[in-house]
This record gives structure tokens, sequence and C-alpha cells, in this order.
């Protein structure tokens, strides 16, 4: 009740003290003057109030105290249920290159949605929902790409100002994507623009220059667009260091031919070099570092009906991927230390050896649509020739205490040359009937 009366409470100002009755009231004689009165009674907060008496008396005072008891404070924040976050989400390439901090890369700008991190800082290999990198599967234009990074990670294969549509799937894979477990990238790259004869843009982001060239075919119904792209810091700081940094330049090109109602035949070509050559010159560590990454893609697409009811999409690609590290140089061994004075102490190791990774494949995919109704009905079969290769020399010293004696850093129990390679087939085919029955969308 908070107009309760408090008896027994005792009011105090300075040595004279007093005790209210059953009331609550209480009568307290002090001399004239500006007086302090602490007021005290179990179970409530003690008051203490200044009164200044230098007047006149007061003869009517309404003291009110604070009960002691615990004080909870509650937020109660109602709104509707979020929706589930979609199965299939699709980035727009403005999306790209507006992401602060993507460097115009989509693996970038795909880190920022839900249930997608990154494995490391620098590169763009993703982990969905826990996967692993090889887990996740991207197709450009129906083709699988095997090695879509540039620059160790730091930027993409894909040119924003190219591309149509990414879309990201993170679960409920179509059975005409494979095996993948993680997470899907679907790009589309744009045609050309056909309405004018030739048209053209610049651009320059924080990696690389970018240039494109575009127009309709003469003679034929269709369109041209031919891109390239280059790494420029690296020219810049060769000239400041005397060094070669990271860098790549790519060449991109695609022609649209619109054969007849419904017809249409794609080529597409791209061709990439990546390369970096960094020399080390301090006190422990003299010598150099050596990559280079070849990537070449070209697809020939044919798109045809097939009476009234069904669509044709026909697709033989072939990627040839090829890449090189190698390392030459010399650093100080400070866990094999002599008695020799100073400098003589400490040995040098010789670490030299060279990596090479290569993966060629010829594939063939064969898809068919039709729909009938709310189903629609799509089959299909894909086939890969793979030829792959690793190849791995070691000429330096060995590191006979390394905790694991066949890896990089030691290599003690690698052999002098390690060369395999392999030429495989792999095919699938799949069928499914997709049914949309009002706002729900069924997939057999």
């Amino acid at each position: 009740d908070a107009s309760a009366v408090i008896a027994g409470a005792v009011i105090t100002a300075g040595e004279v003290q007093t005790t209210s009755d059953a009331r609550g009231r209480f009568v307290l004689r002090v001399p004239a003057g500006t007086v302090t009165l602490v007021v005290r009674a179990p179970g409530y907060f003690a008051l203490t109030t200044p009164l200044d008496l230098t007047a006149q008396d007061i003869l009517a005072a309404e003291l009110a105290l604070v009960r002691d008891t615990g004080f909870a404070a509650t937020v109660d924040v109602v709104a509707t249920s979020p929706p589930a976050a979609p199965v299939a989400q699709a980035v727009a390439p403005v999306q790209v290159l507006r992401t602060p901090g993507a460097l115009d890369n989509v693996f970038r700008a795909l880190q920022t949605l839900p249930a997608v991190a990154a494995t490391d800082e620098f590169g763009s290999r993703l982990s969905v929902r826990g996967g692993a990198p090889d887990q996740n599967l991207t197709v450009m234009d129906g083709v699988e790409i095997h090695e879509p990074y540039r620059l160790f990670g730091l930027t993409s294969a894909f040119n924003p100002e190219t591309i149509q549509r990414f879309e990201l799937s993170t679960g409920g894979f179509s059975a005409k994507y494979g095996d993948r477990l993680s997470s899907l990238l679907v790009v589309e790259n744009r045609d050309g623009a056909a309405a004018r004869r030739l048209g053209g843009s610049a651009s320059l982001s924080i990696t690389d220059a970018n240039v494109i060239a575009e127009g309709r075919l003469p003679g034929v119904t269709g369109s041209w667009l031919l891109t390239g792209r280059r790494t420029y810091y690296d020219v810049i700081a060769a000239r400041v260091t005397d060094q070669d940094f990271p860098g790549f330049a790519d060449v991109q090109a695609k022609g649209v031919w619109e054969a007849g109602p419904g017809r249409r035949v794609t080529v597409f070509g791209l061709s990439s070099r990546q390369s970096a050559a960094l020399e080390i010159d301090e006190d422990t560590a003299q010598g150099e570092f050596q990559d280079d990454t070849d990537n070449d893609l070209a697809w020939v697409r044919l798109e045809t009906p097939i009476g009234r009811r069904v669509q044709s999409h026909t697709v033989l690609a072939y990627s040839d991927t090829r890449s090189t590290f190698g390392v030459d140089a010399a650093f100080e061994n400070s866990s094999q230390r002599s008695n020799a004075p100073e400098a003589d102490a400490v040995s040098t190791a010789d670490v030299v050896f060279e990596r090479g990774l290569g993966v060629k494949d010829l594939s063939l995919r064969q898809e068919v649509a039709t729909s009938l109704g709310r189903h629609v009905l799509e089959a299909g079969i894909e086939a890969h020739r793979l030829s792959t290769a690793q190849r791995f020399e070691v000429r330096g010293d060995r590191n006979p205490v390394a905790a694991n004696g066949s890896s990089v850093q030691g290599g003690a129990g690698l052999p002098d040359l390690l060369a395999s390679s392999r030429d495989a087939a792999r095919a699938g085919a799949w069928i499914q009937d997709s049914w949309q029955a009002s706002r729900l969308s069924v997939q057999a």
C-alpha cells in the first residue's frame, strides 16, 4: 500500500532522536536553523532530507519511504515469427559490387548470408552449414567450375559486371546438380547488348581494371560480349619494390545466335593467367617463391524445342586448370646449433621443392523439360572425362624432427619425386517432377 503508515520508524536530527507512533506521527524539537533529518525503518530504504527551520517551525511535514524489496525490470518484445531462411537465395551482381570489403568477389558477398562462413580471413573458400569447402558446387551456365578463385582466393573468377544472376542454395538441392552436401552456387552470364551495334564500359576496382565491349552480331540475330580484366597494383608495386607481386589477367568472350523460334546457340570462352614471384632477402632467409595458375574454359550450348511442349538444352564443355607452386630458398636452421662461434653455430637449411596440380575435364550435359499443367517434368544426363595429375618434387634438405614427416614443413617421409596421374570417367542421370500445389511446391 503506497499510503500505509510506518510505526516505529526512528527519526534522527543530529543528536536528537525520536520514534513514530502507531499512526506514523512524531514530534521532534531541534534548535532553529537548517537541520538534516534521517528516517530509518525496518523493510524500508533510509531517507535523508534537509529541513529549513530558520524562519519558522514546521508543524506538518509528510515523509515517504520506499520499501526495501527486490526490483525486477522486464521488457516484452512482441512480433510475428520470422519466416524461415530461404533454401535458395538470389544475389544480384550489384550487391556484390556494393558489399563493403567484398572486393567485387561474390564469395565474400556470400559470407554475409546466414549459415555461410569463410574458412580463413584471406581466401574465399566457404563453409556452409558447417560443411567443408569441397562440399560446395559451383556451376556456371550448366558447367561445373573446378577453380572459381583468383589470387589465392582474394577475388573470384566471375566478373560481376558480366553476370546476370547468382543463386546460392544451402539445402534441398535439385537432383540435377549431383551429390554435393553443403551448397550449390549457380552463376548465369548475361548476353551482350543486342540493341546497339557497339557499346562498352570500363571500371576500376581496388584489385583490377575491367574493360567490356558488346553489341549485336552483324548480319544475324544475336549478340556478342568481350571483356578483359587485369590487376594493376602489381604493375605499380613492381616499379617501386622490384618484385613480381601476385597478379592475374583474364579474357572472356560470349556469342549468342538466335537461330530461330526457340532455337539458340551460345559459345563461351574464358582464359585466365595468374602468376607471382616473390624474393626473400633477409638475414635469416634468402630465396624466392613462385606460383603460377592457368585456367582455360570453353563451352557451346544448344537450346532447341522438341515438338510443342519439350525444350532441350545440350552443353559440351572443356576446362583445363594447371597450378605450379615452387620454393627455392635458404633458411637459418635454429633447431640445429653447433659449438662453433657466433654465425657458424647455426646451420642453413635449403628448402627447395615444387608442386604441380592439373585437372582437365571434358563434359557433356543433356537436359529436357516439359510442362504438364502444374507439373514440370525434367530429365537429363551428364558425363565427364577427367584427367587429373599431381607432381611433387623435393630437391632440398629434409627436417627429420618435423611432427608430421610427410608434410611440406619437413617432407622427411616423402620421396624425392612423387608423380601421379589418373584418367577417369563419371556420369549421372536424373529425373524429377516439380508440382506447384497452391503455395506449396513439391519436387520428387
